[in-house]
């Protein structure tokens, strides 16, 4: 009997403490909900939009007035020799291992999705997307090889 009275005195605490959780974890997703949607609206627009814009005025829109120089060096050198030396990257490998990490299935499928759901119009903001996305992409891959690390092996 005493058996008993403890086994159902320990299911009734693990139920009163399980509802605790879920009443305080449902506290926290309303939280982290709110905050998300927050940012992911107006602020994320605004600080995105305003990056590309300060990139591609500081950076005096070279990805678009130098783009024979990097076709030149990119695709121009495509069938050249290796490189300098020893651990030396070509600049076509480089630029398809920065379009690697950014092309994906979320491209594809994103713009299909906004042509469906926008209309034409979407394509017009796509491209000033990709023009303001431009400058950020053109920094991360310069910052990439400006803090890259070399390791021995």
């Amino acid at each position: 009997m005493r058996f008993c009275i403890f086994f159902h005195s320990l299911i009734y605490q693990h139920r009163l403490q399980r509802r605790i959780k879920q009443k305080y974890m449902h506290g926290l997703l309303l939280v982290i909900q709110t905050i998300s949607d927050f940012l992911w609206g107006t602020p994320m627009t605004i600080a995105l939009i305003g990056t590309g814009l300060y990139l591609s005025i500081k950076f005096k829109f070279r990805y678009i007035t130098k783009i024979k120089f990097h076709f030149q060096n990119t695709f121009g050198k495509m069938f050249k020799g290796k490189g300098d030396g020893e651990g030396t990257v070509s600049g076509f490998a480089a630029a398809c291992t920065a379009m690697a990490n950014t092309i994906g299935v979320g491209n594809i499928g994103g713009v299909a999705t906004a042509i469906t759901m926008g209309g034409p119009g979407a394509i017009f903001w796509m491209w000033i997307s990709a023009l303001l996305g431009m400058s950020t992409k053109a920094c991360e891959i310069i910052l990439g090889q400006r803090y890259r690390v070399k390791y021995e092996n």
